[in-house]
């Protein structure tokens, strides 16, 4: 389920990149969570699996340069369901990606890491 502007991001990566890690990352309603970004990444892809497979089931927010930050929570932040992949390119976004569970909900995240 990707959408025009996340198809248009990868369209312009550069075509040598490089994995550089793999994490997966519980994610449930009790705390927001981050990433642990593998040294010069600089571009991953997210692939959302929740124990709900219909409706959101995660809120995330990445954000470059926002101060104070935005932070998601239960009811807010860009929601993301079962078996959407999704892409984040840029150092700081990546370092500054937040998620968190809709109420009740818990999901897993496949992130792969490139440089």
């Amino acid at each position: 389920m990707r959408n025009s502007i996340q198809t248009l991001v990868r369209t312009n990566q550069p075509q040598n990149l490089a994995c550089c890690g793999y994490q997966k990352l519980a994610v449930t309603d009790a705390a927001i969570v981050m990433l642990t970004v593998p040294e010069g990444t600089k571009y991953c892809e997210i692939a959302v699996e929740a124990s709900a497979t219909t409706g959101f089931a995660v809120n995330y927010v990445n954000y470059e340069n926002d101060t104070p930050a935005t932070l998601p929570s239960v009811t807010d932040g860009i929601p993301v369901s079962h078996g959407t992949i999704f892409d984040i390119a840029y150092v700081d976004a990546i370092a500054n990606f937040r998620a968190i569970c809709r109420a009740g909900l818990s999901a897993t995240l496949h992130i792969q890491y490139y440089k």
